[in-house]
């Protein structure tokens, strides 16, 4: 799982923070990992805290959330890219991010994170180009 501060750049960088529902994992303002729990009626939801404590049963601001994507929600925004592992030593594994030509393009020991640091390093790529073709026309 992400860490809060990798959850954050995320959301600065646009990465989708999609509408609260049950069973998705969010960092509240203070950087604690909740869960919603439940959704109780129109915009309500239980939220825990991730062992379990109940903090929240009221509507949910998602000003004060930011989203905690799984892998699934990362290769999503990110079509045709696929993850792997590879054995570097007895034992020692590392997360491959592939291309969608097949080519490794970000290795690193947690796959949401390897995830989610190639997805931002994507995205800052994406605004060079579009800086560099904008101001040279």
């Amino acid at each position: 799982m992400i860490t809060y501060s990798k959850a954050l750049e995320l959301a600065q960088a646009g990465f989708p923070q999609p509408e609260t529902a049950a069973g998705q994992t969010w960092y509240n303002h203070g950087g604690d990992l909740c869960w919603i729990a439940k959704r109780l009626e129109a915009e309500y939801f239980t939220m825990c805290k991730d062992d379990g404590q109940v903090i929240i049963r009221t509507q949910i601001n998602k000003k004060y959330l930011v989203f905690v994507p799984t892998i699934a929600d990362l290769l999503q925004q990110m079509p045709g890219y696929k993850l792997s592992t590879a054995e570097i030593e007895d034992d020692e594994w590392v997360w491959q991010v592939w291309s969608p030509g097949l080519r490794v393009v970000y290795v690193g020991l947690d796959p949401n994170t390897v995830l989610a640091e190639y997805w931002l390093v994507k995205k800052a790529r994406e605004k060079c180009k579009e800086h560099y073709s904008t101001s040279t026309t």
